[in-house]
């Protein structure tokens, strides 16, 4: 990475990678919330610098949609909660302020996380944590519908622990249930965004003998 950081936005499309954002040390060991992105390609192996975002954020979250970079959210340098999102083209390597793309979500705390979002068959959906409730992006109108509640505690730890992934024409969401034992369970569903209500399925026999922890760390999804 040509500025080394911690805390961005990134996405990957193809055999390249993005990394929006973020924080990184100045020369004083001080914090920097940047606004510079960079593009890593899986073939040269290298780093390139593109065009920085309009805005400079931290603790966002990036995702690919219909050809385009997006990154959502995040923090300012004055840790203010921003509710905008941005787009990047990358034929005219430039990028477009998406205003109030966050308005309708609730800040259940200052030390939320980032916004838990995935994409499936180019639609855009989002685990609202504060109400554990799923959400599909409407790009056109700049607005998120509601499609029920996902069987998953996000809002326990404001959404820190969760994870939420697409994995091929599916969603899936792992956390900690909203039974009163706690325990870590694995759902998925196969969305789709003219339903009030999504069919989730719990996954209960996907590793015989393991047991997931109560706090999700990261996660990542692989095909063979």
């Amino acid at each position: 990475m040509i500025t080394p950081r911690a805390m961005y936005g990134s996405a990957s499309h193809g055999k390249s990678a993005f990394f929006a954002g973020g924080i990184k040390m100045d020369e004083n060991g001080n914090p920097v919330v940047v606004q510079t992105v960079e593009k890593y390609n899986a073939d040269t192996k290298r780093w390139t610098m593109i065009n920085g975002m309009h805005k400079a954020r931290k603790f966002s979250s990036g995702c690919f949609l219909r050809g385009k970079f997006y990154v959502l959210g995040g923090r300012d340098d004055n840790d203010k909660h921003l509710t905008c999102g941005e787009s990047y083209d990358e034929t005219t390597n430039s990028w477009e302020l998406i205003p109030d793309m966050l308005k309708d979500m609730t800040v259940i705390a200052d030390s939320q996380s980032p916004p838990l979002i995935a994409v499936v068959d180019d639609n855009l959906y989002m685990l609202e944590t504060s109400l554990n409730e799923l959400r599909v992006y409407d790009i056109n109108t700049n607005i998120w519908k509601k499609l029920g509640v996902v069987p998953v505690s996000a809002n326990a730890a404001f959404g820190w622990g969760i994870a939420f992934k697409s994995m091929g024409d599916r969603l899936l969401a792992i956390g900690n249930s909203h039974s009163w034992h706690r325990k870590t369970v694995v759902h998925s569903c196969r969305p789709s965004p003219d339903v009030e209500e999504q069919h989730w399925e719990e996954i209960k026999h996907w590793c015989v003998g393991a047991e997931l922890p109560q706090f999700i760390h990261n996660c990542c999804v692989m095909f063979a």
